[in-house]
């Protein structure tokens, strides 16, 4: 939330930032995660002050598979509750991997058949 009261994104890419209306503690007990659905622990916060609290969510447990969705679900009492989602994407190789891939496998042929001779 900026100074004139609207909510702004943060400037940070790894972190949810927002002025916090509910005191950390008691609003850290109404967080829940879930994969695809079913609850999971093995998670923590981070926090600071910094001008606004920065909150980083670190899952220290498990991995989020492709085709996985993680849900954040937390209170924030005067805003209502509030649903984060976050669905994992399969990565699919740009075709300039694969020439990188085969160029490599070329160089690598060019060593060996003239060590070879």
């Amino acid at each position: 939330m900026n100074a004139a009261g609207a909510w702004v994104d943060s400037p940070e890419g790894d972190g949810i930032s927002f002025g916090q209306p509910t005191p950390f503690d008691e609003w850290l007990k109404s967080v829940k995660v879930d994969i695809n659905g079913v609850y999971v622990n093995g998670w923590h916060v981070n926090r600071t002050n910094q001008p606004f609290d920065k909150l980083d969510f670190f899952f220290d447990t498990f991995v989020i598979q492709p085709g996985q969705t993680l849900s954040l679900h937390f209170d924030m009492k005067d805003f209502g509750s509030n649903t984060w989602r976050l669905v994992q994407v399969p990565t699919i190789p740009e075709p300039q991997t694969y020439a990188l891939l085969l160029l490599g496998l070329a160089g690598v042929g060019l060593v060996v058949r003239r060590s070879k001779t």
